[in-house]
């Protein structure tokens, strides 16, 4: 009769075994860590993230066309960009906005409802 003798040992199984919780274990600590214990470090960094200033380089000059007519000007432009979900949750940000692009508040709540 065939008999097998590649029987992996008791003691073999149970380290193996003994590593894998090991190595499960370190992974639902590292988890903990990141999500609960770490959880303020990285909401101030993900809120942090979401602000972004954006600059561009300075005005290039007038074109003029060859009788020395101004063609092109220079203007500066500015562009706000809101979420409105953000707003939502924090009304004085509304009022805050409203100081700095001269409507009322009224008329920037129905600009965001519209889009």
């Amino acid at each position: 009769m065939i008999t097998r003798d590649n029987n992996i040992s008791r003691g073999r199984y149970f380290t193996v075994f003994g590593v894998m919780i090991v190595f499960f274990l370190l992974l639902v600590f590292r988890f903990y860590t990141l999500q609960i214990y770490q959880h303020k470090k990285y909401v101030s960094q993900a809120d942090a993230n979401r602000v972004r200033e954006v600059s561009h380089p300075g005005p290039r000059g007038l074109l003029l066309d060859r009788m020395g007519n101004l063609l092109v000007d220079n203007r500066f432009t500015y562009m706000l960009s809101a979420i409105p979900w953000e707003i939502k949750r924090s009304p004085e940000t509304l009022d805050e906005l409203s100081t700095f692009v001269d409507m009322s508040r009224d008329e920037l709540q129905m600009q965001l409802s519209e889009g």
